[in-house]
């Protein structure tokens, strides 16, 4: 994204917090029969927690593109010409520079749910080996890949 957020440094984090929190929630809802169930589930201190993380996570990806946003606007007003080979450009930046069909920039809510998708897989291969230590009763060996999958879809809607 052209950010750093420290997760490696500072496992703690909240951003990190966040992340797991999620996981283990999205976890916990597949393999919990009381908990699938959204009537229910509104009654559960889980649900407390999932909007607490989501609502950290999403004010996270806003402030990132508010940032970036405001960097390029700077860059643009400060153009100068570079002679010589391809600038590397972060994912962030090219969603910033996207347009539709009419010209128009991509939302910032349509921008988030990109940003929330790659952040979150950022985290994929260190949240497998979380949940493989931490929550092994809930996970039969057998289905890794449906909770792979199951996190992976659900990171889409955050």
């Amino acid at each position: 994204m052209g950010v750093e957020i420290n997760a490696q440094e500072n496992p703690q984090s909240k951003y990190v917090r966040s992340v797991h929190t999620m996981c283990k929630i999205v976890v916990e809802r597949a393999f919990n029969p009381l908990k699938t169930n959204d009537f229910l589930y509104n009654f559960t201190l889980d649900n407390i927690a999932e909007r607490k993380a989501v609502k950290y996570l999403h004010s996270t990806a806003d402030a990132v593109i508010k940032m970036k946003r405001e960097e390029q606007q700077k860059e643009e007003e400060e153009e100068n010409d570079d002679v010589g080979g391809k600038k590397r450009v972060a994912f962030l930046d090219l969603l910033l520079r996207h347009r539709d069909e009419n010209g128009q920039p991509l939302s910032d809510k349509c921008i988030r749910k990109q940003v929330n998708t790659i952040m979150f897989a950022i985290f994929e291969e260190e949240e497998e080996q979380y949940f493989k230590k931490d929550i092994p009763a809930y996970i039969p060996a057998n289905q890794w890949g449906l909770f792979l999958f199951i996190g992976t879809a659900y990171s889409t809607l955050l």
